[in-house]
């Protein structure tokens, strides 16, 4: 049967995209939309800020000169477009009408909705180049974007796999090997000053409420943490139903959320999660948690730490919060 090539892209965009959330495959694979998503809480929300924590060498981030270049999938593959010196004229927003968790200028990049954009609307663009994801590929089929424009399609099953292969469809593989360096620095910098028997939970609470336990990655978020070395409760394998390293708990299993220290995955741009949080946050099972009786809790953005450059500044706030 023959569809409308809007209409495969309109619903292959919805399902790719829709894998997304605390970051891309290896950064984007986290959610199959789950039960919503949100932030605030009795914890003091940590707003995505560079620090002096890792500095890092400065990068070549000169402006290239790709022509009109149009990128789908998620702030987690625009972040590391942008850090390469890419000059976007157009990409998929996660929450539709504006960019999240990129310190960089995206003001002159039109933000479009994963949900909505058609081959029309992509089209419209007049893009030179489009960069993409495998993920997204799969879904929409390649051949849909070369009758557009030339395709760059990377893997992003790996972010650094991701990061190398946009470095060489860009031409600047040197920049993307700096740009992964960077990162190992960081890591290195900041491995000596985490204690080495800290153990950390990471949960998000969904509307529903639901929650979840963050166990392993591919996830940037727990995917930074065990980096650096840190021992996640509960882990990889210790619970059933875990996937992508995700694994929903039942209001009796709140109980395994025992580390020392409790990281919040939550986003502020999702209705309804911020409710969801002070819900859950109000049950006694909950309030008798370790992190929580000691005050021990950080609130973080899970779609505020895209990209490589994300991952960095997510080590700061991490080392912030340890004091």
């Amino acid at each position: 049967m023959h569809r409308p090539p809007g209409l495969v892209v309109t619903l292959a965009l919805t399902v790719a995209l829709g894998l997304s959330g605390c970051g891309d495959s290896d950064d984007q694979a986290d959610d199959t939309t789950p039960p919503a998503e949100t932030t605030a809480a009795p914890e003091a929300t940590v707003a995505p800020a560079t620090t002096a924590a890792s500095a890092a060498p400065a990068l070549d981030d000169s402006p290239l000169d790709l022509g009109r270049v149009v990128v789908i999938g998620e702030e987690f593959l625009l972040a590391d477009v942008l850090a390469l010196g890419g000059q976007p004229v157009a990409a998929t927003a996660t929450l539709e009408d504006r960019f999240v968790g990129i310190e960089r200028d995206t003001s002159a990049i039109e933000p479009f909705s994963p949900i909505e954009p058609n081959f029309e609307r992509l089209a419209a663009f007049q893009p030179d180049l489009i960069i993409t994801t495998t993920g997204v590929a799969s879904f929409v089929g390649e051949e849909i974007f070369e009758e557009i424009a030339e395709t760059a399609i990377v893997d992003n099953s790996d972010w650094r796999a991701q990061v190398t292969q946009l470095g060489e469809a860009m031409g600047v593989p040197e920049r993307a090997e700096a740009l992964l360096a960077s990162y190992d620095d960081a890591v290195a910098a900041a491995s000596g000053q985490i204690p080495t028997d800290l153990r950390v939970t990471v949960a998000t609470v969904y509307v529903g409420p639901s929650v979840a336990a963050w166990t392993d990655g591919p996830v940037n978020i727990p995917a930074v943490l065990l980096d650096l070395g840190i021992t996640l409760t509960p882990g990889a394998g210790e619970l059933d139903g875990e996937s992508n390293g995700r694994v929903y708990l039942s209001e009796e299993l709140i109980t395994e959320l025992d580390g020392d220290l409790l990281v919040l995955a939550q986003t502020a741009g999702v209705e309804g999660e911020d409710a969801a949080l002070a819900e859950v946050a109000e049950g006694e099972l909950w309030q008798g948690l370790p992190a929580v009786a000691a005050d021990n809790t950080l609130t973080v953005d899970r779609l505020g730490y895209p990209g490589v450059e994300g991952r960095i500044r997510l080590i700061d706030d991490v080392l912030a919060a340890l004091g």
